[in-house]
């Protein structure tokens, strides 16, 4: 479906077959043809909404000089190399993202970053290949990426719709970037900002990706935004109440996972304390990665210790008597 937003700019909502059901890309009309931003997962489904999308604003794959990644997630870059081959000129990501990517890529054969998270949330080894198997049709999407230009925070990205200002915001994936307009108000957020519900802030070992997270919320707020628009749901407003809100989400996050480990738990065993109804394998491993994140989170600032305990995993707990790992 293709909604013209403001003159020069147009987006292509595409479906996807998630409990998030749609993806949205954006167009921007430059001096040098346009520029998309995003390009929906590698399905005929997207594919066919994206040609016909083009079609629509009287354009085709040809007229496409540039791709903009947010951040390399399988819905957002699924038909660049597809795209590329079309004749897309120029690629531009962000060097910590296009990283990312490279690392994310060797490894979706072997699940081998799976694997180190569930043993340090203490996840059964019966449950491990359900869920590599259902994730693998997405993780086999990861592929490197070889962009002509490396952008980072406050670099600008020219279009007739006015000049971008690259904002990095991770988080959500470490390379995440929105795009302000400051003239028009508009901000094309990607995943960071969502219409109507939070993105998913996973662990990442050696990293604190909800502080990460939060930080770069509060440098939005004072940006001027007329109209925010995400990769996925409606174009909305109200971006300052928005990150409140949200901010709001992930300490009520913390102070559930603070009751829960007022006893000792694993991170496996309070994903059923947060989630009280079985999750599909697909989204148990959102589930885990999210608590992680929160405990890690917590962990740096002394609300939850880290034990390791022989041939039960680690246990996280707000008791003072645990002993911590690092």
């Amino acid at each position: 479906m293709l909604r013209h937003v403001a003159p020069h700019l147009y987006r292509i909502t595409m479906p996807l077959p998630f409990e998030i059901d749609n993806v949205s890309v954006h167009l921007l009309e430059s001096d040098n043809g346009w520029i998309l931003v995003d390009c929906g997962l590698k399905s005929r489904e997207c594919e066919a909404a994206l040609d016909s999308g083009l079609a629509e604003a009287g354009l085709t794959r040809a007229d496409i000089h540039t791709l903009v990644i947010t951040h390399a997630h399988p819905d957002h870059i699924g038909l660049a190399a597809d795209l590329m081959a079309s004749g897309v000129r120029e690629l531009i990501m962000n060097p910590v993202e296009r990283k990312a990517l490279d690392r994310l890529s060797s490894l979706a054969e072997s699940g081998a970053d799976i694997d180190d998270a569930f043993a340090l949330a203490g996840v059964p080894d019966t449950v491990t290949p359900e869920v590599k198997n259902a994730l693998y049709p997405v993780r086999r999407m990861f592929r490197p990426l070889s962009p002509t230009r490396l952008v980072s925070d406050g670099d600008v990205i020219r279009s007739r719709a006015g000049d971008w200002r690259v904002i990095e915001t991770p988080g959500h994936a470490p390379g995440h970037l929105c795009l302000y307009q400051e003239e028009s108000g508009l901000l094309l957020s990607g995943d960071h900002i969502l219409d109507g519900i939070t993105p998913n802030i996973s662990w990442d070992r050696g990293h604190d990706r909800l502080n990460e997270y939060l930080l770069a919320l509060d440098r939005l707020k004072p940006l001027r935004t007329d109209l925010i628009l995400p990769s996925h749901g409606e174009p909305f407003q109200g971006h300052v109440e928005w990150i409140g809100v949200t901010a709001g989400h992930h300490g009520e996050r913390c102070a559930q996972l603070r009751a829960l480990t007022a006893q000792p738990h694993t991170a496996h065993e309070l994903v059923a304390g947060v989630w009280p109804f079985k999750l599909s394998p697909f989204n148990y491993r959102f589930a885990v990665y999210e608590v992680l994140a929160h405990l890690e989170y917590m962990r740096r600032r002394g609300e939850t210790s880290l034990e390791l305990r022989d041939q039960t995993g680690f246990w996280y707990s707000t008791q003072s008597s645990v002993r911590s790992s690092g």
